[in-house]
């Protein structure tokens, strides 16, 4: 089997999935579990970090002579 070529690896990147074509061979990769609000729920305590981090820097501005 051949390493992928840079040619194909863009037009994986470029490419929709519903137009690719299966060829005798191809590998299907399925995840057992998908959890569409992993992303959200990070993002949300991504923004929480950085508003205390914000928030901590704001009070100690104040409180600094």
């Amino acid at each position: 089997m051949e390493p992928w070529s840079a040619k194909m690896r863009l037009r994986l990147l470029v490419r929709r999935f519903d137009s690719m074509v299966l060829m005798p061979g191809d590998a299907v990769v399925v995840p057992e579990n998908v959890n569409p609000g992993a992303g959200l729920r990070a993002f949300k305590d991504w923004s929480q970090i950085l508003f205390n981090f914000g928030l901590a820097a704001a009070a100690i501005k104040v409180l600094s002579p």
